[in-house]
């Protein structure tokens, strides 16, 4: 097996002790998803520590061993806030679950990352509830959108045509709108013809579809602006959480533990 000696940047994603050494799950802006070795790695070794690691890695190895490592940066108001550090775990395992090494928009996803977890640690916590909300939506979407499954809002599933409900323009108030989890495309009962359903096809509420436009359409900056959070009440952004991480465990590469897609 031939190995080199790489430098990666990486973001701890957890951390595991065995036989004495460091067992780390990372995501790092090369390659993705990698679990590395070490040993006397202190706090370098900790969740959501941000370091530069040198390792010996092989495109045949399940377990790469750290050579040397340098500290970056870490989330001390993460850490030390309860609701905030579930919320970036619950982020950790999806990509874990998701991703895999070798991924070709790792930078992209790992700036996501990063970028999410900085503004996850500044958010006040009395708006956190409300805000932390948005954030998670945020991640989720363009989590989608950089492993390639972005929900396709713009063609019917139903007809393979322009996607022009009449219900999103309150012009039919008695139709039901659905969602397939499977293939990421949207469904309505105003459509011609009947209804393709699936065993992966749900009913939705209306209101999550602007709410997909929304987080499609608009930057971090402006997902957070109180626009968002005024045009869409609270049970419509719960139930569009549920949606996409619904959506993201059905194309995971194995079952989320610790999330409750209920």
């Amino acid at each position: 097996m031939i190995k080199r000696e790489i430098c990666i940047e990486a973001i701890n994603l957890k951390s595991n002790k065995l036989n004495g050494y460091r067992l780390l799950t990372v995501y790092s802006k090369e390659l993705g998803v990698l679990k590395l070795s070490g040993s006397k790695l202190g706090g370098r070794a900790e969740a959501f520590v941000r370091n530069n690691f040198w390792i010996n890695y092989s495109e045949k190895s399940d377990i790469h061993s750290i050579r040397q490592s340098e500290f970056i940066g870490l989330f001390k108001g993460i850490n030390q806030n309860y609701e905030k550090l579930m919320g970036a775990w619950q982020w950790a395992e999806f990509l874990e679950a998701c991703s895999h090494t070798g991924e070709d928009h790792s930078q992209e996803i790992f700036d996501l990352f990063w970028n999410c977890l900085k503004t996850l640690e500044e958010i006040p916590e009395q708006v956190y509830e409300q805000k932390g909300l948005i954030l998670n939506l945020y991640f989720l979407w363009n989590l989608s959108h950089f492993l390639g499954y972005e929900p396709n809002l713009h063609l019917c599933q139903q007809n393979h045509e322009k996607f022009d409900c009449p219900l999103l323009k309150n012009e039919a108030k008695f139709h039901d709108l659905f969602f397939d989890f499977e293939q990421g495309g949207i469904l309505c009962s105003a459509c011609p013809g009947d209804l393709q359903m699936t065993p992966y096809s749900s009913k939705i509420l209306g209101g999550i579809y602007k709410i997909f436009i929304d987080l499609k359409e608009q930057n971090l900056d402006q997902i957070l602006s109180e626009n968002i959070q005024n045009t869409h009440q609270k049970p419509a952004l719960e139930f569009t959480k549920k949606t996409l991480q619904k959506y993201l465990q059905i194309h995971a590469h194995h079952k989320l533990k610790s999330i409750s897609l209920k």
